[in-house]
C-alpha cells in the first residue's frame, strides 16, 4: 500500500475503519519493543539482532548453532528483566512462551532462508498455530514506512521481508501443518480466535482464517490452504471494527491502496480471488485436505513436500448455488456493497449455458435446469432488493438534505428578524456542543463492513 497518508474524514464509517485499520498495522504495540544486542541469551540470538544473516547461517552448522536452534532460552532477550518485553504479560505482550529461535528469527524478519534452517534444525519449535497466525497478521509492504517512523538506533529489526519471501515462510508453515503429526486437534485449534498479542487491535476477535482474509499481502492460495487444513472455519464467526461477522465478508472489506497506487490493480485481484475461493463448499477443501501425504518420504524435507495442486491453482467458478447463498448471508448481514459485486460478477446470464451442464451433472438430469432456474429467480430477487435498498436510502438522502436545508433557513430567519435576541441563544449553543460531545450520527442507510468494491 502506498507510503503516503492522505487525510482522513469521518463522514462515513468505513473511513474511520480504514483509520483504525492503518493504527493497527502501522502502531501494533509490539514495534515499539527495542532490545539491545546486549540483552541476547545465545549466540545465535545475538547475530540475528545484529542481522549478520551469512555468520547465522555459518553458526547453525556448528554443533552449539544446533543447541542454540533448539533451545528454549529467549534468543532475543525480549523477556530479560532490563528489557521492555520483561515486564510482565499484558493483552498485548508477547508471552513468555515464544521463546524459540525459530519465532526469534521470524520476530526479527530474517531472511527467508535462514528461517528454513532453523526450522530444518528444530521442526518441533514451531508453535502451531500461533506461530502461523503471527506471520498472517504481518503486512510487509507496511513495514518499511513503520521502520522509517520508529527511527530508532537500536532496533530489533532492520529489514522487512519482500513479497516473495513472506509468500514462501507461508508456505513453510501450511506444509508444517499439513504434516503435523497431530493434524485432527491442530487443525481445529484453527477454529479459535487468536490471541490480543496477535491481533494488536481492540475491537476485533479473529480466527487466522479471517486475518488471512483480510491482510491484503496475504496471498489468495495461503488462504484456501487455511480453508484446506479446517473448512469449518469458513463459517466461523469473528469479530471485526465491534461487528460480528465471518470471513467472506472479511475478505471483501480488505483494504486496498488508492487507485493512483501502482498495485492497486493486483491488490484489488487478489481481493476477488480471496472473495470467490471462501465460495466454495467445505466438501470441496476437504478433497484438497485429503491430497495432501499424512508423512514425509525418506529423506525429502518439508520444504519439498508437495502441496495439494488444486489448492495452489484458482477454484472453480462458484456455482449459482454458492452465488445465491453468498448473497443471501451478505444480505442478512446488511453487506449491500457485497450483494452489489457478487451480482455484478454473476449475473444470471452468464451461467445459462455452463452452469446449466454443471447442475445437470451434479444432479444427474432434468433436475440441473430446475436448479438453475430456482437459482436465477433468486438473484433477480437479490437485485431487485438491492434496487430497492439504493431507492430508501437515497430517499432518506433527500429527506435528511431537505430537513438541514430547513433548518439552515429558519436559522437565518431569526438572524434576520430577531437580531441581537439570537446572541445569547448562539452563545449557550457553542457552550453545550463544547461540553458535551456530539454524538455520533447513527449509520442510517445501513452500511456494512464493506465499502464499494467497484
Amino acid at each position: 500500500m502506498s507510503n503516503q497518508r492522505r487525510p482522513i474524514t469521518f463522514n462515513r464509517p468505513t473511513e474511520q475503519w480504514q483509520l483504525e485499520t492503518e493504527r493497527s498495522y502501522r502502531n501494533n504495540c509490539i514495534d515499539l519493543l527495542t532490545v539491545q544486542v546486549s540483552d541476547a541469551n545465545s549466540h545465535l540470538g545475538q547475530l540475528l539482532l545484529e542481522a549478520d544473516w551469512s555468520e547465522a547461517s555459518d553458526h547453525l552448522a556448528s554443533p552449539e548453532g544446533v543447541r542454540d536452534a533448539d533451545a528454549a532460552n529467549d534468543p532475543l532477550g525480549l523477556f530479560n528483566s532490563n528489557s521492555d518485553g520483561g515486564k510482565g504479560e499484558t493483552a498485548h505482550k508477547i508471552p513468555r512462551r515464544k521463546n524459540s529461535a525459530f519465532f526469534a528469527a521470524l520476530f526479527v524478519r530474517a531472511p527467508c532462508d535462514l528461517i528454513r534452517e532453523i526450522h530444518g534444525l528444530a521442526p518441533q519449535r514451531i508453535d502451531l498455530p500461533e506461530d502461523l497466525a503471527y506471520v498472517l497478521s504481518v503486512v510487509p509492504s507496511e513495514e518499511e514506512a513503520r521502520l522509517q517512523q520508529l527511527n530508532r538506533t537500536a532496533l530489533h529489526r532492520t529489514r522487512t521481508w519482500t513479497a516473495d519471501e513472506f509468500s514462501q515462510i507461508l508456505d513453510l508453515m501450511v506444509r508444517s501443518f499439513y504434516l503435523s503429526s497431530e493434524s485432527s486437534p491442530l487443525s481445529s485449534s484453527l477454529l479459535d480466535v487468536c490471541p490480543p498479542w496477535v491481533v494488536g487491535a481492540p475491537g476485533f476477535q479473529m480466527t487466522p482464517l479471517a486475518i488471512a482474509a483480510f491482510n491484503p499481502d496475504v496471498p489468495a492460495a495461503v488462504l484456501r490452504h487455511v480453508c484446506a487444513l479446517e473448512p469449518r472455519a469458513m463459517d466461523r464467526e469473528c469479530n471485526m471494527f465491534g461487528t460480528p461477522t465471518i470471513p467472506l465478508v472479511v475478505a471483501a472489506a480488505s483494504p486496498v491502496p488508492p487507485k493512483l497506487s501502482s498495485c492497486y490493480d493486483d491488490s484489488k485481484s487478489r481481493r476477488w480471488e480471496k472473495v470467490k475461493s471462501l465460495m466454495q463448499s467445505r466438501e470441496w477443501y476437504g478433497e484438497q485436505r485429503g491430497l495432501f501425504p499424512e508423512k514425509l518420504r525418506p529423506g525429502e524435507d518439508v520444504a519439498d513436500s508437495k502441496l495439494p495442486p488444486t489448492a495452489e491453482s484458482p477454484p472453480p467458478a462458484p456455482s449459482l448455488r454458492q452465488v445465491q447463498l453468498a448473497c443471501e448471508e451478505s444480505m442478512r448481514r446488511k453487506e449491500w456493497e457485497l450483494v452489489r459485486e457478487l451480482l455484478k460478477h454473476f449475473s444470471p446470464e452468464s451461467y445459462s449455458g455452463e452452469a446449466s451442464a454443471v447442475a445437470k451433472k451434479e444432479k444427474g438430469g432434468g433436475d440441473g435446469d430446475r436448479e438453475v432456474s430456482e437459482s436465477n429467480a433468486a438473484l433477480e430477487s437479490f437485485r431487485a432488493a438491492l434496487s430497492r435498498r439504493d431507492d430508501e436510502v437515497r430517499m432518506a438522502s433527500e429527506r435528511r438534505y431537505q430537513s438541514e436545508e430547513k433548518a439552515r433557513a429558519r436559522e437565518e430567519w431569526l438572524h434576520r428578524n430577531m437580531g441581537f435576541a439570537m446572541y445569547h441563544v448562539n452563545a449557550l449553543v457553542d457552550l453545550v456542543s463544547a461540553v458535551i460531545p456530539l454524538r455520533k450520527r447513527h449509520d442510517e442507510d445501513g452500511s456494512g463492513l464493506v465499502s464499494p468494491m467497484s
